[in-house]
């Protein structure tokens, strides 16, 4: 029983090890799978595709482009009043929401910290501690669960 659990627990290690050793390429296979199922898909259901009647309407593209932009920037006044409130950081808010666009570029890169990291150091050079800037990163992602929850308890009746 115990020789398993160690022959199982070798396979585990050996095989994270491997994947993190070639992780790159998985992702590129992982990818490519994916664009070759959207393709088969798109392929296999283009006659119905090319049957529907694509129409626009003037009145909902700028309804929704009037609701879509402001949140774009209610995250990072969200991150503005959370450095002015909670942390007494003595900050502009144009400086603030400035910071907050940058370190949002390093989105986009491997990992999914990296704009949180990019934040504390932004902050960090304009005086602001990091372990301010931490906390403020642990009270940001509080509220955005909070609100996470709202919106889905608030469409459970629907």
């Amino acid at each position: 029983m115990l020789q398993d659990r160690w022959r199982l627990g070798h396979y585990a290690r050996s095989s994270i090890a491997w994947a993190r050793k070639h992780r790159r390429s998985l992702g590129y296979l992982f990818s490519g799978l994916l664009l070759a199922f959207l393709g088969y898909y798109i392929y296999r259901n283009w006659q119905l595709l090319g049957q529907y009647e694509f129409t626009l309407d003037p009145f909902y593209l700028a309804l929704s482009i009037t609701l879509l932009v402001p949140t774009f920037w209610f995250p990072a006044l969200l991150w503005w009043r959370i450095t002015a409130d909670a942390l007494h950081a003595e900050l502009n808010w144009r400086v603030s929401v400035r910071l907050w666009f940058t370190s949002q570029i390093t989105r986009y890169l491997p990992g999914g910290v990296w704009n949180l990291f990019s934040r504390v150091y932004l902050f960090g050079e304009q005086g602001v501690s990091k372990s301010q800037t931490a906390l403020g990163l642990v009270l940001e992602t509080v509220f955005v669960l909070l609100a996470q929850v709202l919106v889905f308890v608030l469409s459970l009746p629907f």
